[in-house]
């Protein structure tokens, strides 16, 4: 989920069994024309399905499978249907529904893909430094980045709704002195985070959200 993983997808992603279990979600892996990826599981399929690409049939940075889309400025949701599911009511909700992901306050981020262009939504789950905002890139402990992340060191102005209010924002991952100071909070926000630390070689990230 989010503090800042999954679905919330800040990091880590969960899948509901039912409107309030949710159960560990795999993610999407990257991939190029012509090659075997595999897909994000649905709430009907959580082991995913491997799909072969073709010619013109890609990948977006967020591991959706689509043919030639138009930068149209619309904002696509998450291609993980629960994720997208959550974003729409939130989104609709005017930031009135929809969140809070296992009892963690959780955010929408819009940011730009960094090779299709095209306008992303996710929600992630986040802690709070100051005015600032905190999402967590641990990806449940992967070794590797959140897609979404990627997307961040390249494209660092973003759009963030938080309950009622959006604003813009602009990406900065912390510096290893200063997300060792505010880990202790995001630990204490998402216990799991110390476990997913644990699990990996990997390290995960810890970006700021501050207002631009």
């Amino acid at each position: 989920m989010a503090i800042g993983d999954a679905g919330c997808s800040g990091g880590t992603l969960y899948t509901p069994s039912g409107p309030l279990f949710p159960t560990p979600f795999p993610r999407e892996e990257g991939g190029r024309p012509g090659v075997r990826i595999r897909r994000a599981a649905t709430a009907g399929d959580t082991m995913g399905a491997d799909v072969q690409t073709y010619g013109h049939r890609g990948l977006t940075e967020d591991g959706e499978i689509m043919a030639t889309e138009q930068q149209d400025g619309a904002v696509r949701n998450s291609p993980a249907t629960w994720v997208a599911a959550q974003a729409e009511l939130y989104e609709s909700s005017g930031g009135t529904k929809g969140t809070t992901q296992l009892g963690v306050p959780c955010l929408l981020l819009d940011y730009v893909g960094r090779r299709s262009g095209i306008r992303r939504r996710t929600v992630l789950m986040y802690g709070r430094d100051g005015d600032d905002y905190l999402i967590v890139g641990s990806n449940g402990g992967s070794d590797s980045h959140p897609l979404w992340y990627l997307n961040l060191l390249d494209g660092p102005e973003v759009d963030v709704r938080v309950g009622t209010e959006r604003f813009p924002a602009l990406a900065e991952t912390l510096p290893p002195e200063e997300k060792e100071r505010v880990w202790p909070h995001l630990v204490e926000v998402f216990p799991r985070y110390a476990a997913y630390r644990a699990k990996t070689g990997r390290d995960i990230p810890v970006v700021r959200l501050r207002r631009r």
